[in-house]
């Protein structure tokens, strides 16, 4: 089938801008101090909290890329392998959420500080920052060229409003706008897929034409299809760590008003997740045998729209441009906040009021998404070298933010070396662009868990050079 872009679908998509951006002024007005603005008042409902850890999650690397390529390209088992095991994984949060909760912090390099000492916050604070900013950077080139190619709207422009919606709700009311517009979002996500998957299979000949061309190219063989065990965890790997210790999944999950309505979110948050990411990889796999093996993974999912009578395919648009905007504001308001509460803070050693720390965190916001923004147009390389941000990311605070938690025998020194294992493995790997064939979070996670265990039981009994300890035999208080 020929690829034809259609512009007429452009008003479903600044319809939803529209309505997206009324809701978050709505959400906004009724932010009255730093917990409301990065953690909702505390006070979000499980069903808020599942729908905003769902949406947040599958952003717009699940429509060109992450389960939407990987069920396009390699088969529905490939796809549904990583929507599975990330979605469930999820539930692990279960084994320290009560505890990261009770310690009433706004992000994850403050959690760390209490367990690894200042320089553990000062350094975590600025791999969020550098991490998020950058993959906050692809959602917007993600939005410019879903708008490009599928509309013929102009690419630059298109990325500039991404970025300048993405940067209004977020900058509005914090998580207090986010979340609820999340839930909205994904919401309306789930419909989308329930209508668009069925009409594309009937496109390409019905479920029976699906499977058979399924079988024929290979993408039906159990379990990897046409991959591999290898490249399927090298991938799983990466997005689950990065998942497990995200810092705006993590404020979700606190965001809830008790441990109860804690509990319940998290699981409603896994379901919304497989129902999203397991959608794009089954759209991904049936718009796979409607397109053929000549259409690029990264716009196989998007030119879905373009062959749906207009009303279904303007809403498919819209939809997509609703993961796009619920990862993009989660990972600015996660740069943001790091950038006041963990670097500008606590290096000033000045005391801000609450209001001044609401002030510089919401307009901090359009800087990073500016930056954001900038890098997306000028520099590609730099925008395509961050997606590797998901390693960095996790294996740099993943290992040790469970062990502060689940493992008494844990020290400062073996924390504080394992992030610093983690992100200069994953850099090193990187730049010097994998000579050993390895993709970095096949290297740098089993580095950075491995450098944690062993330095933590040699530095058992000692004080820790670096940042001190908390008890005499090296080891740090149970959070």
């Amino acid at each position: 089938m020929e690829f034809i872009p259609k512009p007429s679908l452009m008003p479903y998509v600044f319809a939803y801008f529209a309505v997206i951006v009324l809701l978050g002024f709505f959400y906004g007005k009724h932010v009255k101090g730093a917990k409301d603005f990065v953690l909702a008042g505390g006070a979000l409902g499980p069903i808020v909290v599942g729908g905003t850890l769902g949406a947040t999650w599958v952003g717009g690397g699940a429509i060109s890329g992450g389960s939407g390529a990987l069920g396009g390209n390699y088969g529905i088992w490939a796809g549904w392998i990583y929507v599975i095991v990330l979605s469930c994984s999820i539930l692990l949060i279960y084994m320290f959420a009560d505890k990261l909760k009770q310690r009433g912090k706004f992000t994850i390099p403050g959690v760390l500080e209490q367990a690894y000492g200042k320089f553990a916050r000062y350094y975590c604070g600025i791999i969020v920052v550098i991490a998020c900013m950058g993959i906050a950077g692809t959602q917007f080139t993600a939005f410019g060229f879903m708008l490009n190619t599928v509309t013929g709207f102009d690419k630059t422009t298109a990325v500039a409003i991404g970025t300048v919606v993405v940067v209004i709700i977020a900058m509005l009311g914090g998580l207090r706008s986010v979340a609820p517009t999340d839930l909205i979002s994904a919401v309306f996500m789930v419909l989308a897929m329930v209508i668009v998957i069925p009409m594309v299979a009937g496109l390409s000949g019905g479920w029976g034409a699906v499977m058979e061309k399924g079988a024929a190219s290979g993408a039906l063989n159990f379990p990897w299809g046409r991959w591999n065990a290898y490249g399927v965890i090298a991938v799983t790997a990466s997005s689950m760590f990065l998942l497990l210790g995200d810092q705006g999944m993590l404020q979700r999950v606190i965001a809830a008003k008790d441990n109860s309505t804690m509990r319940k979110g998290i699981f409603i948050g896994m379901l919304f997740m497989i129902l999203l990411s397991g959608s794009c990889a089954t759209l991904g796999f049936v718009g796979r045998t409607l397109w053929g093996w000549d259409m690029n993974a990264s716009l196989l999912l998007l030119a879905n729209a373009t062959v749906l009578p207009t009303l279904i395919g303007g809403m498919f648009l819209a939809a997509c441009t609703a993961f796009i905007v619920t990862s993009g504001n989660s990972y600015l308001l996660s740069a943001g906040t790091s950038l006041v509460y963990d670097i500008i803070v606590p290096l000033s050693g000045k005391k801000f009021t609450d209001d001044q720390q609401v002030w510089m965190s919401r307009w901090l916001i359009p800087v990073i998404g500016l930056i954001g923004f900038i890098t997306s147009l000028w520099f590609p390389s730099v925008l395509a070298a961050q997606l590797y941000a998901y390693t960095l990311y996790g294996a740099t605070l993943t290992p040790a933010l469970f062990a502060a938690f689940l493992w008494r025998r844990v020290t400062r020194i073996g924390g504080i070396a394992s992030m610093l294992t983690g992100s200069i493995a994953t850099l090193a790997n990187e730049i010097a662009k994998k000579p050993f064939g390895l993709e970095s979070s096949i290297i740098a996670i089993p580095l950075s868990i491995g450098v944690l265990i062993v330095v933590s039981l040699l530095t058992q009994g000692t004080k820790s050079g670096v940042v001190g300890s908390v008890e005499t035999d090296g080891t740090i208080d149970q959070l």
